[in-house]
C-alpha cells in the first residue's frame, strides 16, 4: 500500500488511537459506527463497491492507517488509494481490522452474490466523528441512487485531518496565553456542586439511570432565527439554554459543561469530513443583570475560546490538570455533558414531524456518570433526551427539567431581550439532592463518609473517622484506630481510590491510635488518644522502592519509553513526566516485562506510580528472571494492592532510611 503523506495525529484522534490497541491479550472490541445504508432496490455488490471506493478515494480519512505504540508520538499515515471491502456477513464476523494494519472502513451484507437488499456501513472511531460518518454515509447512498435522494452533503475539501492537525498545532502555537487561561479555568472550577459521578457503591435507586425524552415541536426555526439574528450557532443557544437551566437549579451564576459539538463551532470545519476534537469545558455566565442575547453571545465566546485553547482529549487534559490541580488531591470530572446531534449538518426526512409536544421518562438498571443532554434535530421540531444517575434526577425531576427546557428554549427564542433574573426565576426546580450532606472546602465538595469507607477497607484499620473543613495545612485529616497500620500503604490505597471518584479527597493527614474513643467525642476525642504513627503525605510520603521489584520494574519500563528521563517513583504518571500518548507503550512494556493488573487510567490519575506498581501481579506461565531482559524484571506479586509485608512507618511519617522523593502527588 503506497503511501501520499504522513503527519501528527489531530486531538480528537488521540483518545481512539488509544482506546485501539489491545494492550490486554484477550479480545475487545474497537470503537466503531456502524449503521444501516438505504440502497436503490436492485443494487448489485458490484455497484456498492464502486460506489464505496469513490467515496474513499474522496476522503482521506477513510484511507489512513496508524503506528504502533513506541517512543515516538503516533503517526497517521495517508495511502493514495484503498479498496475497502465488501463482505459477507459471515466473512465481517471473523475478519479482524485493525487501524495498525490497513483502514477500517467495509460494508457488510449478507450476501455477496446477485443484488443486495440490505447493507451496513462500517467504520472506526479514530477517522470520523459523528458528523464525518452520517456525511460519508449520505455520499455513499447518493452515489448509488444517481441523483434521486437529492444534492450530496456540503464538505470543505481543504481541510483532511493531515492538513487540520498541522493547521491546529500551529493556532495553539500562537495561543500560549489562552491556553494558560484554560489552565487556570479548569484549576478552579469548583468540584462536585452536582454529584452524579459514580464511584463503585450504589448510587441513587442501587444503581439506575432516569432516561427522559422530550419532543418539542414547531421551535427549531424560531431558534435557527434567533441563532441569525445574535451571530451565532444552534448549538449556542441549546448550550446557553442548558447553561440557564443548570444555574437557575444549582442556584449560581455560573456552570460548567462538557461540550461535544466543539469541533463544529469554526465555519470552515463545518462540513469536513475527520476528526478535530472530542470533548471541551465550556463556562456559561448566567449573569443577571444582563439579557439572554448577551448571554447567547458570550456562550459562544466561551465555546470557541474553549475550542482553540482547551485540550480537545480528555486522557491527555486529565493529565495536564493533575499538574495544575495537584493541590486538591482528587480526581477532576465535570458532572454534565451537551451535545447537539446535528446528524448531517441539515433537516431529517421531511416525514419526521412532530406535532404536539410530549415528555416520557422511564429508569432503567445501571448508573450513569454523567448527566447527558443528547439533542437531536427532527423535522421542525427537537428531541431533547436527558440520562442521568436517579442520584442526581428523579423520574420526575428528569420530566420538570425537560419541561422547563422547552420552555426557556421558547421564551430566548421570542424575547431575547428577557433578563437573565427573569429566566432564572422560571428554573422550579427543588436544590440538587445529596449535594448539602457533602462535606465542603471552598466550594467544591467531597463526601467524608465515602472517605472513611475507603479507609476502612485497607487491612489492619479497625474503625477511622474523617474530617472535612478549611483548616489551613491540613483540609482532610483521617483519624484511625488499629494494631499496625502501614501509613505509606494506606496513603498508596487512597491514591487509587481518588483515581475511581471526584468524590474522594486524598487526607491530607493521617494519624493512627492503638483504640478509637467513643463515637460520640469527635476529632477533640481522638487527639486525646496518644497517636502510634501519623503521616502528613505532602511532606512524608516516601514509597519503599528497595524492597519491593514491582516499583523498580515500572521504573524501568518508564524510563525505557522515555529515554532520558530519571522517573521518581512518588509523583503520578504525569508529574513524573509521562506522555499521554505513551500510556499504551506502557501497558505493552508492563506486559512483555511480565506483568498484569495495571490499568491505562492508573497513568492518567493522581496515583503516584509506586501505588500503580503495587496493583501488579505476574502474568501466568511467566518466571522471576533478574534484571535483564525488556528493561524490566519480572517479580513476586506480593500480598494485597498497597499492602506489601514488611514495610514499618515511623511517628513522624516516611519510612525510614528512605531518600526524600521530593514533591508530593
Amino acid at each position: 500500500m503506497t503511501g501520499v503523506r504522513t503527519g501528527p495525529l489531530t486531538w480528537g484522534q488521540h483518545i481512539f488511537w488509544f482506546y485501539n490497541h489491545p494492550w490486554r491479550e484477550e479480545s475487545h472490541r474497537p470503537p466503531e459506527f456502524s449503521r444501516s445504508l438505504e440502497i436503490p432496490e436492485g443494487t448489485t455488490v458490484s455497484a456498492l463497491q464502486d460506489a464505496l471506493n469513490r467515496c474513499v478515494q474522496k476522503f482521506e480519512s477513510l484511507r489512513t492507517t496508524y503506528s504502533r505504540p513506541g517512543t515516538d508520538p503516533p503517526r497517521q499515515h495517508v495511502l493514495a488509494s484503498y479498496e475497502a471491502p465488501v463482505l459477507s456477513f459471515e466473512e465481517a464476523r471473523r475478519t479482524e481490522f485493525s487501524i495498525l494494519d490497513r483502514p477500517a472502513v467495509r460494508v457488510a451484507v449478507p450476501d455477496t452474490h446477485g443484488a443486495v437488499g440490505k447493507a451496513y456501513l462500517v467504520v472506526n472511531q479514530v477517522d470520523l466523528d459523528w458528523l464525518s460518518f452520517a456525511i460519508v454515509k449520505r455520499f455513499v447512498e447518493c452515489d448509488l441512487a444517481r441523483g434521486r435522494r437529492g444534492p450530496a452533503p456540503e464538505f470543505n475539501a481543504d481541510f483532511h485531518n493531515i492538513d487540520l492537525a498541522r493547521w491546529e498545532s500551529g493556532q495553539v502555537a500562537q495561543s500560549t496565553r489562552r491556553i494558560e487561561w484554560m489552565r487556570e479555568l479548569r484549576r478552579r472550577i469548583p468540584r462536585n456542586v452536582m454529584p452524579v459521578r459514580r464511584d463503585g457503591y450504589p448510587a441513587g435507586d442501587e444503581g439506575r439511570r432516569v432516561v427522559a425524552e422530550a419532543l418539542v415541536p414547531e421551535i427549531l426555526p424560531r431558534v435557527e432565527a434567533l441563532a441569525r439574528a445574535c451571530r451565532v450557532t444552534v448549538p449556542t443557544v441549546v448550550h446557553a439554554v442548558i447553561g440557564l437551566l443548570l444555574a437557575g437549579w444549582l442556584r449560581r451564576d455560573d456552570v460548567y459543561l462538557y461540550s461535544e459539538v466543539a469541533n463544529r463551532w469554526q465555519p470552515e470545519t463545518l462540513h469536513m469530513v475527520g476528526r478535530a476534537a472530542t470533548v471541551v469545558i465550556c463556562e456559561v455566565r448566567a449573569d443577571p443583570a444582563q439579557t439572554a442575547r448577551w448571554l447567547l453571545v458570550e456562550t459562544h465566546k466561551a465555546l470557541l475560546k474553549a475550542y482553540w485553547n482547551s485540550q480537545r482529549d480528555f486522557g491527555a487534559w486529565r493529565m495536564d490538570g493533575i499538574r495544575e490541580d495537584a493541590e486538591f488531591g482528587s480526581s477532576f470530572a465535570l458532572p454534565v455533558v451537551v451535545d447537539y446531534a446535528d446528524g448531517l449538518g441539515g433537516r431529517p426526512e421531511p416525514g419526521q414531524q412532530l406535532d404536539r409536544e410530549t415528555v416520557r421518562v422511564e429508569t432503567r438498571d445501571g448508573g450513569a456518570n454523567e448527566a447527558n443532554f443528547h439533542l437531536t434535530p427532527l423535522g421542525t421540531g427537537l428531541r431533547i433526551e436527558l440520562t442521568a444517575d436517579t442520584s442526581a434526577f428523579s423520574p420526575e425531576e428528569a420530566a420538570t427539567a425537560l419541561r422547563l427546557l422547552a420552555q426557556l428554549l421558547r421564551t430566548v427564542s421570542g424575547q431575547p431581550e428577557t433578563p437573565v433574573a427573569d429566566l432564572l426565576r422560571l428554573v422550579t426546580l427543588g436544590p440538587p439532592r445529596g449535594v448539602e450532606g457533602l462535606a465542603r472546602l471552598g466550594e467544591s465538595r467531597f463526601d467524608a463518609d465515602l472517605i472513611r469507607r475507603r479507609i476502612t477497607e485497607f487491612p489492619g484499620v479497625e474503625r477511622a473517622e474523617v474530617f472535612v473543613d478549611g483548616l489551613a495545612g491540613s483540609p482532610v485529616r483521617a483519624h484511625l484506630a488499629g494494631a499496625a497500620v502501614d501509613l505509606t500503604g494506606l496513603h498508596e490505597h487512597m491514591m487509587l481510590a481518588a483515581a475511581g471518584s471526584p468524590l474522594i479527597h486524598l487526607p491530607t493527614a493521617y494519624r493512627l491510635v492503638r483504640t478509637a474513643p467513643d463515637g460520640t467525642a469527635g476529632e477533640a476525642g481522638w487527639l486525646a488518644r496518644e497517636a502510634t504513627a501519623q503521616l502528613r503525605p505532602r511532606d512524608g510520603y516516601r514509597p519503599t522502592v528497595e524492597d519491593d521489584e514491582r516499583i523498580r520494574a515500572l521504573v524501568r519500563v518508564f524510563e525505557s519509553r522515555h529515554p532520558g528521563s530519571a522517573c521518581d517513583p512518588a509523583r503520578c504518571y504525569a508529574r513524573a513526566g509521562g506522555e499521554y500518548l505513551l500510556v499504551p507503550s506502557m501497558m505493552v512494556g508492563l506486559r512483555e516485562a511480565g506483568f498484569e493488573g495495571a490499568e491505562p487510567a492508573d497513568f492518567i490519575s493522581l496515583a503516584s506510580l509506586a501505588a500503580v506498581a503495587r496493583k501488579l501481579r505476574r502474568r501466568a506461565g511467566t518466571a522471576a528472571d533478574g534484571d535483564g531482559g525488556s528493561g524490566a524484571s519480572v517479580v513476586q506479586p506480593g500480598g494485597p494492592p498497597s499492602c506489601t509485608p514488611g514495610r514499618r512507618t515511623d511517628p513522624a511519617g516516611g519510612v525510614p532510611g528512605m531518600v526524600a522523593a521530593g514533591g508530593s502527588v
